[in-house]
């Protein structure tokens, strides 16, 4: 509250305009050492690495074709995107879009919506352009496959230090909007299926299933976050 924030991590929303105001007035359930982001911002960024450590080390690709996670992209007037998940096969394609469970509802999901559409335009006509005749649309809308059933969790280390079970889901009867949600918690304490406590920092692009109550995770090894993956 005694200094500004050196930058503005989201102007659109109004409460970043006040570089003095503390994480958006919720100090109780924020925290932001840097001034650059809030934590739950960072969390956001973990969720999506967690999620893309995941698709590409479980879900099938080949040749251009199957599912890919975290491909940027840019068109003709220089948009540059990013989608966080999509599957393309046989002329169809589907994008998804990872949000936390606040944008299930309101003026958040339709954000969504509009950000997921745009993209599935996008690619559209990039496809077009390269003479690749892929009809593209939202999640299950144009025939694309679903990437999971029921519910995905996963427990990834946090650049706080703690670890986090982030649990995905997509609601039954909105497959074809494209949108993946997610809510986290932290845990106290994590042990592998022979007991031994979880310790983490091998190279990159390792990844670990472990055991916790009877259930298998995937922990993703932590990795450079970049401002993209954000929500």
């Amino acid at each position: 509250f005694l200094s500004p924030d050196p930058v503005l991590a989201y102007p659109e929303n109004p409460q970043d305009l006040n570089r003095y105001s503390y994480v958006w007035n919720s100090p109780l359930t924020n925290t932001d050492p840097s001034g650059k982001a809030t934590e739950w911002t960072r969390l956001g960024v973990t969720a999506h690495l967690s999620l893309s450590t995941w698709s590409r080390s479980s879900l099938p690709n080949y040749d251009g074709r199957g599912w890919f996670s975290e491909v940027p992209f840019t068109n003709m007037q220089g948009f540059s995107f990013r989608p966080d998940l999509y599957w393309t096969d046989g002329g169809i394609g589907g994008v998804w879009e990872l949000k936390p469970v606040s944008n299930m509802i309101g003026y958040k999901h339709d954000k969504a919506i509009m950000q997921a559409t745009r993209y599935a335009q996008e690619l559209g006509s990039i496809s077009k352009f390269n003479f690749n005749q892929v009809d593209w649309g939202l999640g299950t809308s144009k025939g694309a496959p679903i990437p999971f059933y029921g519910e995905l969790k996963i427990v990834a280390p946090h650049t706080n230090g703690f670890f986090y079970e982030f649990r995905y889901f997509i609601p039954n009867g909105r497959e074809a909007e494209g949108l993946i949600y997610y809510d986290h918690k932290k845990l106290d304490r994590i042990h592998t299926s022979v007991g031994e406590q979880v310790q983490y920092g091998a190279a990159a692009g390792v990844a670990t299933f472990f055991v916790i109550s009877g259930q298998s995770y995937l922990l993703p090894v932590a990795a450079p976050l970049t401002p993209a993956m954000a929500p």
